[in-house]
Formats: C-alpha cells, sequence, structure tokens
C-alpha cells in the first residue's frame, strides 16, 4: 500500500485519466519483458568527469532543477530561494518560455508561495527529460554546461500503469542525460531524488530496516516499471559517483502536505484513500503503517544535507522514524466528528465498489480501479511493515531545526481540515 500510494501521488491529471482507462479495462500493469538489467544499469562510458571540483556544491551561484513544476519540486525551488543565493534555472517542458513560467507559477501559487513574476532568480529552461541532451537548445546548453554550479534531479515520470520500457527514456535516459550534462563544461555535482521505492515490496520483518547505503540485491517485474526505473536510475547515479563525479542520493518515502500550512497534493492516493473512507462513512478495519513525511521537511533537509561537503557519496532516507497507523488516522478523523464504521477490507471495497458502479468519471473510480487491480486481501492488506533506517540524516541535521514532524493528532487535524476542504473544490 505505501510503495503504491508512493507511486500514484505525482501522477498529473493527464496520467490519472490514462491511469484511470487503463484499469478500467483490465489492462497489464507489470513489466514482463525479459530485460538484461545489468546493461540497463551501466552507464555510458563517454561519461566521465573531467577533473575534480573544489569544494563542490559551496556557495554556488547558478544551479539547475529538474522537476520544479511538481508538487515537491515546487517546494525545494522555493527553499533553495531560501538556502541560497543562486540563481536557480528550472527546467520545463513547454513551448515558450511564457508558457514555462505559467506552469511554474501554477503550483508556486498553489501551494501558498508568493507568485513568481516578483522572483527574478528563478528562470525557466526549455526542454524534456525525454530527449538527447535534455532538449535544451546547443547554445543554450552550452552557456549552461559553463555556468550552473549545482543540479538537482527531481524529474520523473510517475506512471503506475506504463511498463519499464515506457519509463526508460524520462527516468533512465534522462538521468543518464543529466549526468552527461554534468560532466560537459566544469563538473557539477548531482544531487538526485530517489524513492524508497527502489527497494520493491521485499519484507524486512527479519531485521532493523533497509539502510540508507543500501542497495536491493535484485530487481524484478514484481517491482513495476516505475520502481524498476528508479532503481536502474539510481545504478547509474552511484556509477557516475565511482567515476569521480559528486553525488548524493535522496529516498523519500510517502510525502504528505506541508505541517505548517497543511497545503496537500489532494490528488495523491493517500488522500483520495481518506476522502472515500469519510464520504463513505466506512473504513477498512485492518491496519497498516505507513512512512510519511511532511514536503517542507523533505524540502528542507533535502536542501540543507546537499549544502554540506560530508554528504557527498551518501545515500539519504528522507523517512520518518514515527509510522502512521490507519487506525489513528481514523480515530482523528472520527474526533472532528466525522462518522465512520470500521470493516473488513473486502466488505469496504464491495462498498465503494457499488458506489462507484461502472462510472469512469466518479471521483473515486481511479481509486477503486487501483484497489482491485492490486486485489488486495485483508491477509496482505497488513502485511508486514517495511522499515527505512535514517540515522545518517538524522545525524546530519542534528543540532538544526529541522525536524521530521511525527504523525500525531495535532498535525493530522490540520491535514484534514485543509485537504478536506480543498478537495471539496476538486469532487
Amino acid at each position: 500500500m505505501k510503495n503504491l500510494s508512493e507511486r500514484i501521488a505525482k501522477l498529473t491529471d493527464e496520467q490519472l485519466v490514462l491511469l484511470k482507462q487503463h484499469l478500467m479495462t483490465d489492462r497489464p500493469l507489470a513489466n514482463k519483458d525479459d530485460i538484461d538489467w545489468k546493461t540497463e544499469a551501466t552507464l555510458d562510458l563517454s561519461i566521465y568527469p573531467k577533473g575534480a571540483t573544489e569544494n563542490p556544491g559551496i556557495d554556488p551561484q547558478a544551479l539547475f532543477v529538474t522537476g520544479a513544476s511538481g508538487f515537491l519540486g515546487t517546494f525545494l525551488v522555493h527553499e533553495l530561494t531560501q538556502q541560497t543565493r543562486a540563481k536557480i534555472y528550472c527546467l520545463v517542458r513547454a513551448a515558450s518560455t511564457v508558457e514555462a513560467l505559467v506552469k511554474l507559477n501554477k503550483n508556486w501559487t498553489k501551494y501558498g508561495f508568493t507568485s513568481l513574476e516578483s522572483n527574478s532568480r528563478i528562470i525557466p529552461v526549455l526542454g524534456d527529460l525525454a530527449k538527447p541532451c535534455l532538449g535544451i537548445q546547443e547554445d543554450r546548453l552550452t552557456q549552461l554546461s559553463e555556468e550552473v554550479d549545482v543540479i538537482y534531479h527531481n524529474g520523473t515520470l510517475v506512471n503506475f500503469v506504463y511498463p519499464y520500457k515506457t519509463l526508460k527514456p524520462t527516468n533512465v535516459l534522462g538521468t543518464e542525460e543529466i549526468l552527461r550534462f554534468a560532466c560537459t563544461g566544469k563538473t557539477k555535482p548531482v544531487h538526485y531524488i530517489s524513492t524508497i521505492s527502489v527497494f520493491g515490496d521485499s519484507s524486512s520483518s527479519s531485521r532493523q530496516g533497509f539502510t540508507e547505503n543500501e542497495m536491493p540485491p535484485e530487481i524484478s517485474c514484481a517491482m513495476g516499471g516505475y520502481a524498476q526505473s528508479k532503481w536502474v536510475a539510481e545504478c547509474l547515479v552511484r556509477m557516475a559517483g565511482f567515476r569521480g563525479l559528486p553525488v548524493c542520493i535522496y529516498r523519500p518515502s510517502l510525502i504528505t502536505g506541508d505541517s505548517w500550512t497543511g497545503v496537500w497534493n489532494t490528488d495523491d492516493f493517500l488522500s483520495r484513500m481518506i476522502n472515500a473512507c469519510i464520504l463513505l462513512g466506512k473504513a477498512p478495519q485492518e491496519e497498516i503503517f505507513l512512512d510519511t513525511v511532511s514536503v517542507d521537511y523533505v524540502s528542507r533537509a533535502l536542501v540543507y544535507l546537499s549544502g554540506r561537503l560530508e554528504s557527498y557519496g551518501k545515500i539519504f532516507h528522507l523517512t520518518n522514524p514515527v509510522l502512521l497507523s490507519s487506525r489513528n488516522l481514523i480515530d482523528w478523523a472520527r474526533s472532528l466528528g466525522y462518522s465512520i464504521e470500521t470493516i473488513p477490507f473486502d466488505s469496504w471495497l464491495n462498498v465503494l465498489r457499488a458506489e462507484v458502479g461502472y462510472s469512469m468519471n466518479h471521483p473515486f473510480s481511479l481509486l477503486m480501479a487501483i484497489l482491485e487491480q492490486e486485489k488486495k486481501s485483508s491477509e496482505n492488506l497488513a502485511s508486514t511493515v517495511q522499515r527505512f533506517d535514517c540515522r545518517q540524516v538524522l545525524e546530519a541535521l542534528a543540532g538544526t531545526d529541522i525536524l521530521c514532524p511525527a504523525p500525531n493528532e495535532e498535525l493530522w487535524h490540520m491535514y484534514l481540515s485543509r485537504f478536506i476542504n480543498q478537495s471539496e473544490g476538486a469532487m
């Protein structure tokens, strides 16, 4: 459930429509093709840093960010404006600079930040991760390769339907192009935002949890195309690091709203699930545990960690030491006045199925289709909890005011009140 929700959290409206269409027609989700993963995870030999960088990433004057128009990307760019003095070049897929600015500003204001019209430090760069040379015009790419000091690679195509081969151009080849760009002109450190989904559904029941410097020993079709693509991309980044490029990898868990304002991406899986439980007046009785982290914590921690020389060569789990219990979440919703009955998951799914019927336009049709496809029974719904060790992050943040909010009643009262109000307009 956790990995599924994390994967769906970043889907665009267009991708959500495609996902709904695919799932409602029972089209296959998993990638079954035979793929030579060793070849896929091999970085082009021409990508090699031409020289060492002195004090990489310290007091940068120009930054390059991908995925800046998404939920995390918006908060990441905002945090970079707060913790650095640098110009921030944002790769945006758009037909014109004006369209790119509108795209960036839409989410910037949606999530409570001042309009970009008054911020001259944020500069859009027209391009596309899925294209050679990032789709950037040659003269512009040459200029950026000499000017940019640090790269934040947050851009990714998150789609639960598509197989690995469909996601490869953006998630894998796009990462390879980022690494090529990092080694062109001046050597530029790369901060790669990955995901804990690279561990797939592996069980950690017999151990303390997955460590931060650990890579899953194998890749499998069971991981799904998205997790596979992020696994391969991580391998490429690590290989670039072995060749001398300064790199850091960050693996966030399920990203929730801003812990200060409560603003949230209301199109993600978890908010849809909560809305369904509240509006149906029923919720699954099986207890599950979710690793959730607030978007402001992730962005603040990431930018802080990226500014430390000691961070290079490390992997950081931006996860929560305290897990969220679904039963606590239901109780907190009840304390706000919502009447919610708990019933077995299979029974709850029947209620949801009856509510949605055959309508693809129902606000819960996507949620139902996903759960149907996953075929979650009461047994595997409450499966073994995955734990992710985050001691490197906690040690690095010790002494700062950057703290990961625990999933308590006060925080979730704010979240529930805010995103339920947000969702009402969309429903």
